[in-house]
């Protein structure tokens, strides 16, 4: 668990590792700093339940960027152990999709209870650490997204 020291003044860019996440995080950036605030539906599960937000964009005083996220839905389900924090983790990693919570699996993405079986990820005494990117389907949806707000200035 990371403590205040090891956040505070860091750049957002250090926290995201996949290089299509980040720049597709850049463009939003870029946009709330122009006075274009983009919001967006995100998934962001539980253990126990599977839950939508829904985050925004806004430009701040000087240079700052807001980022405000609302729970928008929320239902109840059973227990996934991969998506605990608590759960002992090994040296693999799996890739996740940021804004829909699937899971890349034997190269498609699909939901994060097919990939525990079809990876088998239930089968040893840890389990890999979840690693966020974002699949094509949600990655093309945003840039859409984002194309129609830069043509929109």
């Amino acid at each position: 668990m990371e403590s205040a020291a090891d956040i505070l003044g860091q750049t957002l860019w250090s926290f995201i590792s996949d290089t299509t996440l980040c720049n597709l995080y850049s463009e939003m950036v870029l946009l709330a700093r122009k006075g274009r605030p983009i919001g967006f539906a995100f998934r962001c599960d539980a253990p126990c339940f599977r839950r939508v937000f829904q985050m925004r964009i806004n430009a701040g005083p000087g240079d700052e960027v807001e980022f405000a996220s609302t729970l928008e839905f929320e239902e109840a389900r059973e227990a996934v152990a991969l998506l605990d924090t608590r759960q002992p983790r090994n040296d693999q990693f799996v890739r996740m999709c940021s804004w829909c919570q699937r899971v890349q699996a034997n190269g498609r993405w699909v939901s994060v209870e097919v990939a525990v079986v079809e990876l088998g990820l239930m089968t040893g005494p840890t389990l890999p650490a979840i690693t966020h990117g974002v699949c094509e389907e949600c990655y093309g949806r945003m840039m859409g997204e984002i194309s129609a707000l830069k043509l929109a200035s």
